[in-house]
């Protein structure tokens, strides 16, 4: 159970962040920041262009052996150099409270984000606690050696601990196997269900998350509500962040590349999707951007039905094992 206490300290905290990290002080440090960095570079290309305009008459002087000239050219170069540093010291006098004022709340920030973190601990310890009073779950197990297991994740069942619930893949398999020494390699989406691997040892672990895009394979099965037209393809989309839980294809986003394959064209159409990148949400979010419709019972991205869960599940996994080199392949089948 969470503990309200807690709850309410963490929403304040959050409350707090929030506030100082959009101070009016901020803004006002950027806005003039901004104008400074925008007036010392039309400074000095100014003086760039005047330098440059000083080296060819000092050519003709020099030939000329104009030494009264020449001397007021380096008077001219020296009164450069000082509108510089006059021009960042008035700047500077404008920007240094700001930054003093900055840096307090930057310190407030950090003071406040240990105590989130404290807090986040403590509410774990105190799910913990009620969680291994409960009756033991367990998780289906489809692969397990020395250095690897890999489960059967149901949907709705977090792949690690939450703030909220403690219930999770990792508790479930650490309570089964018994040990603590489970780390965690990727995640599957509370709503996804399929195959999660983990690693029982550092090593492999590390092993894996580096070699991750070039030697792991995920296969996935969903179901849209729609026919398809085309059999196969690819879906290059960046990823970005709008308002929280939600992702979707924005221009700033992170570069995503999923491809897929029609294996049924019945209603609802079922799919292979196989993801090249790894972001939040990467296969839901590209399937309402690029056919124009969420994954069947995908209610945060839309849809409407009355589908009993989401109709994505992690049905292949293929890799290097850290150990032998050799390729492994699992599969799951889809429960739907």
């Amino acid at each position: 159970m969470v503990d309200k206490t807690i709850y309410a300290q963490l929403t304040q905290i959050k409350r707090r962040i929030k506030e100082l990290v959009t101070s009016p002080v901020r803004q006002e440090y950027s806005r003039l920041l901004s104008e400074f960095e925008q007036e010392y570079q039309a400074l000095l290309a100014r003086q760039k262009q005047q330098k440059q305009e000083r080296q060819r008459l000092r050519q003709v002087l020099q030939q000329e052996g104009n030494t009264e000239a020449l001397a007021y050219l380096d008077r001219l170069s020296r009164a450069e150099k000082l509108a510089r540093r006059d021009l960042r010291r008035h700047w500077q006098k404008l920007l240094q409270p700001l930054a003093a004022e900055i840096k307090t709340i930057e310190q407030e920030i950090h003071k406040l984000r240990q105590a989130y973190r404290q807090a986040v601990a403590e509410q774990q310890r105190k799910l913990l606690q009620d969680y291994l009073l409960s009756p033991a779950l367990a998780i289906e197990i489809v692969y397990q050696d020395e250095d690897l297991v890999v489960v059967n994740k149901p949907p709705g069942l977090l792949s690690v601990p939450g703030l909220h619930c403690v219930d999770s893949a990792l508790t479930r398999l650490q309570r089964q196997l018994r040990t603590e020494h489970i780390h965690l390699v990727h995640r599957l989406d509370q709503a996804t269900s399929g195959l999660l691997l983990f690693a029982l040892d550092k090593h492999a672990q590390h092993y894996l998350t580096k070699h991750w895009h070039a030697q792991v394979t995920k296969i996935y099965t969903a179901l849209l509500p729609k026919e398809m037209a085309a059999t196969t393809g690819e879906i290059d989309l960046p990823i970005g962040r709008l308002a929280p839980p939600r992702y979707g294809v924005v221009p700033t986003g992170k570069r995503s590349r999923t491809t897929f394959r029609v294996i049924d064209r019945g209603m609802p159409s079922r799919l292979l999707l196989i993801p090249h990148t790894g972001r939040t949400h990467q296969l839901r979010v590209h399937c309402l951007a690029y056919f124009g419709c969420p994954i069947l019972g995908d209610t945060l991205y839309g849809d409407q039905g009355n589908a009993p869960r989401l109709y994505l599940h992690a049905s292949e996994l293929r890799l290097i094992h850290p150990r032998t080199g050799k390729q492994l392949e699992l599969q799951q089948p889809p429960p739907f």
